[in-house]
């Protein structure tokens, strides 16, 4: 990527960290807020809602002049491509953090309402659907099967015939340097396989105050996350594989990479946005929905800071993310922890070679 794409995708993830902050709760389930489970009858209390309001107004002042930093710095180095790539991950890496220690804060001052209101209630309730982990041939709603997430290793393996076929010819090349990204490819493609096989099997949070909305609403969660990670591994598939030809077949791969990289950000701020507007439109539904049964079970211990989870009674290896999107290990289950360890070595290993 030359400058200009770099300072383009610092701002596309810029705005994607942004907006997923600010839309944090609407991410949750319905009774969910920074991480803190408050039963329905208590969720429209004033201090509730001025907490929120706050939040968002902390969000876009911060992320706004986030921005403005980012391009300022990055403008003024921009015939430097090493320092706005060194910008670049700097702002990546900062904007994660800071997402983190917001949402630490707002998980402390909602924990602390509910203790001092003594918003709960005296009996919980568990709700189990094995439809969410293992889904009925006739359900309409469904997530694509792990096996499809294993096929684009096809791609991998006829770049490196290709390669193979090319190695004479690149002489001036190591062995190293020509293989390199098929390996890294083949590898990319297991390693979307491992996480989505046991992210996709792993328990779901329906603890809501709406459970027949929620369950509606997880399922067609799950297919959007499955097809999100299918285009995300292709994407990144045909990327490398891109790369891989102009470097076999010597030609400039820049305009086609880029053209790429646009098109993957397109698409995840689109599922992004239909994720956004389904969580939006739970949310206002809640006053409509009284009729429906309220599942409410105070777990609230288990998660530290609302966003490691922490149970050594439950044996599952990954769970849903308390707040936002996506899953976390239980760092309760041993097993769970070196699975997490290995995959995390085998990612690095392999991102060294």
């Amino acid at each position: 990527m030359n400058n200009l794409e770099e300072i383009l995708v610092g701002n596309i993830t810029l705005i994607v960290l942004g907006i997923i902050l600010y839309y944090l709760n609407s991410f949750s389930n319905s009774g969910l807020f920074f991480g803190i489970r408050i039963p329905k009858k208590f969720i429209e209390y004033d201090e509730i809602v001025e907490l929120e309001r706050r939040y968002k107004k902390t969000v876009t002042i911060l992320y706004l002049s986030i921005s403005i930093l980012f391009n300022i710095l990055s403008f003024s180095f921009i015939k430097n491509k090493e320092v706005v790539a060194q910008l670049l991950w700097i702002f990546m890496i900062g904007s994660i953090l800071i997402n983190s220690g917001i949402f630490a804060l707002y998980n402390k001052k909602i924990r602390n309402l509910k203790e001092k209101n003594n918003w709960n209630y005296k009996n919980n309730t568990v709700a189990v659907d094995t439809s969410l982990r293992k889904p009925k041939k006739d359900d309409k709603y469904k997530p694509l099967p792990s096996w499809i997430f294993i096929l684009p290793i096809f791609i991998p393996l006829i770049i490196v015939i290709l390669t193979f076929l090319r190695q004479n010819n690149l002489s001036s090349l190591s062995l190293h340097e020509l293989y390199r990204l098929p390996i890294n490819m083949i590898a990319m493609v297991i390693v979307f396989y491992i996480i989505v096989r046991v992210s996709l099997s792993s328990r779901i949070d329906i603890n809501s105050t709406n459970l027949k909305s929620t369950i509606y609403k997880k399922k067609i969660l799950k297919m959007l996350f499955s097809i999100i990670f299918l285009v995300t591994e292709v994407g990144l598939i045909i990327l490398n594989s891109i790369t891989q030809l102009g470097l076999i077949y010597t030609f400039d791969t820049s305009r086609v990479e880029s053209i790429v990289n646009i098109s993957i950000a397109i698409i995840m701020i689109g599922f992004l946005i239909v994720i956004i507007l389904m969580g939006s439109k739970g949310r206002r539904s809640l006053g409509k929905e009284n009729t429906e049964e309220e599942v409410y079970n105070n777990d609230d211990k288990y998660w530290v800071l609302g966003m490691f989870y922490y149970n050594r009674n439950d044996p599952s290896f990954m769970i849903e993310k308390r707040a936002g999107i996506g899953y976390t290990v239980n760092f309760g289950n041993p097993k769970a922890i070196i699975f997490f360890i290995i995959l995390i070595s085998f990612v690095i290993f392999i991102s060294k070679i």
